[in-house]
């Protein structure tokens, strides 16, 4: 049990003072040091590079890091207005390449953030409150350090472990223990330097150093005494532990995925939305009671991408006003695929406030859809925007980042269990999360469990990992309304077996050229 040992050092300081405002302060792309030569830390500007964490982070969470790994799977069509969008990705046919864009930027943006992770960890000045840290939990009343610097430690440890499960679950093999040791994953980088050429370290030496630095992450924010609330916008304890439960499903360790999804849901800071306004206040308004964490955002800056392929939006073109009274028309680049919208049931709230039906879109040369124009189609509006973000009448999808949501952790536990042979908890976790979505409660088979991941993460970019997890893979992406997506095999009849090539993105082509130590994944 912590003791919390530094709590008295942060008394009366705001939790956030130092990550909810000037969150650019510091950059969010590499750091243009001479592989650590110069000191970026000391006791005065720990707390601004402290931002610094916070603002690399953010900038690697939603637009391609959330839409690549759900475009790939079947819960979304892509529409005749996509403009080609994530085609390739949502296709893998031969036009997704090892050159792809989408793919270079999410390769490119996680090893930037790392690099700042990496820069900050190693500093002599953080190093030496790490040594003063361990003097004083060894029963030295003299030693002395830096409460401030222990919290940052513990949130650049924490961004680092999610950002190589992120990676490892995108370009390579679920965690399977009798291979994890020979599978190739991805360059495991420590340390800053600009010259050298890492080869793919395995599964398991990744996922072995995501271990360490949440053992980490929890030495240090549990010595200064951060625990949890609900919408926290700094890294809490309940966050690692949202965090270990992910690493444990990953690694397919159920007893513990079930023990830490269950603290953080017993600790009772978190309840489920299950009433309309409270999904809206969720995530219309983002001042739910579901966020374990969620990020600071404001109408100055963007720090972060938006999930707008699901909404694009634009004003009203003259002579069209009667077919857009809301004042605005939607043209998405996906719509929600009949295959999930018919895994809700009419009562349930998640169908009702993510998915609209009462807005006019406009796609590529179709005449205008909407209720007006006598068809009404569903439209994926959970990712519509926080007005408090946008000071125009047109959708921007800006909302405040929410990396880990409680409706996640009562997933993990119920599947967790029933793995781990406790139907019983399995069944608690999973009819609790259904009755208060007004959903119909379930027995807990594995099928309903992976029922309830597929409606209640949709759209988080969460998806990918889970039919790689369960080595399922999918069978076709039925549309809604055939005549406003592309259709065909690698579209509305994709199939994806669970031994496609395509379950592991592919390593970004300019990263070999720069890199001829990085093997190619299979099937590229």
């Amino acid at each position: 049990m912590k003791q919390y040992k530094l709590l008295s050092l942060l008394a009366g300081v705001s939790l956030m003072a130092f990550t909810s405002c000037d969150l650019e302060e510091m950059p969010t792309t590499s750091i243009g040091l001479d592989n650590n030569e110069e000191a970026v830390v000391n006791g005065v500007n720990v707390q601004q590079f402290e931002n610094g964490l916070y603002s690399s982070f953010r900038a690697t969470q939603y637009g391609v890091y959330s839409l690549v790994p759900e475009l790939i799977c079947d819960g979304f069509n892509e529409s005749i207005g996509s403009g080609n969008n994530y085609g390739s990705v949502h296709r893998t046919d031969a036009s997704f390449t090892a050159s792809d864009q989408d793919v270079e930027s999410i390769w490119a943006g996680y090893y930037s953030a790392i690099t700042n992770y990496n820069i900050f960890i190693n500093d002599e000045y953080v190093k030496e409150q790490e040594a003063e840290l361990e003097k004083l939990m060894q029963g030295d009343n003299e030693a002395n350090p830096d409460a401030y610097a222990i919290r940052a430690l513990g949130v650049a440890h924490f961004f680092r472990a999610y950002t190589y499960m992120q990676l490892a679950r995108l370009f390579a093999k679920d965690y399977d223990p009798s291979t994890a040791a020979t599978d190739l994953c991805v360059p495991l980088v420590l340390e800053y330097n600009q010259e050298e050429k890492p080869a793919r370290a395995t599964v398991q030496a990744v996922y072995d150093q995501i271990k360490k630095d949440l053992e980490a992450s929890e030495l240090n924010l549990g010595e200064v005494g951060i625990t949890g609330q609900v919408r926290s916008e700094a890294v809490t304890l309940d966050a690692v532990y949202a965090l270990y439960a992910r690493y444990c499903l990953d690694t397919h360790d159920y007893p513990m995925a079930a023990q830490y999804a269950r603290t953080v849901v017993d600790s009772e800071r978190y309840t489920l939305a299950s009433k309309a306004d409270e999904m809206k206040m969720e995530y219309t308004y983002d001042e739910g009671t579901e966020p374990i964490f969620q990020m600071a955002a404001s109408l100055a800056e963007n720090g972060s991408g938006t999930n707008d392929a699901y909404t694009q939006a634009g004003p009203v073109p003259d002579g069209y006003e009667a077919f857009f009274p809301k004042g605005y028309y939607l043209a998405p680049y996906y719509l929600p695929s009949f295959k999930v919208i018919s895994l809700y049931g009419d009562k349930d709230i998640r169908l009702n406030q993510w998915f609209a039906m009462d807005h006019g879109l406009l796609l590529g040369g179709h005449p205008p859809v909407g209720p007006a124009a006598g068809l009404a189609v569903p439209v994926f509006t959970k990712y519509l925007g926080n007005p408090a973000l946008n000071s125009s009448i047109v959708p921007n999808a800006r909302q405040h980042v929410k990396p880990f949501m409680i409706g996640e952790m009562y997933l993990i536990l119920a599947e967790a269990a029933l793995q781990a042979n406790d139907p019983t908890t399995a069944a608690q976790a999973l009819n609790k999360l259904q009755t208060m979505r007004g959903a119909t409660p379930t027995a807990a088979t594995m099928e309903n469990i992976q029922n309830e991941w597929f409606k209640e993460t949709i759209g988080e970019g969460l998806r990918f990992s889970c039919l790689k997890r369960w080595g399922t893979g999918y069978s076709g992406r039925k549309a809604y309304i055939d005549d406003l997506v592309r259709s065909g095999a690698d579209n509305t009849e994709k199939v994806m077996p669970a031994d496609d090539d395509h379950w592991l993105l592919p390593i970004p082509t300019y990263e070999r050229q720069l890199n001829d130590n990085l093997e190619q994944n299979p099937g590229y």
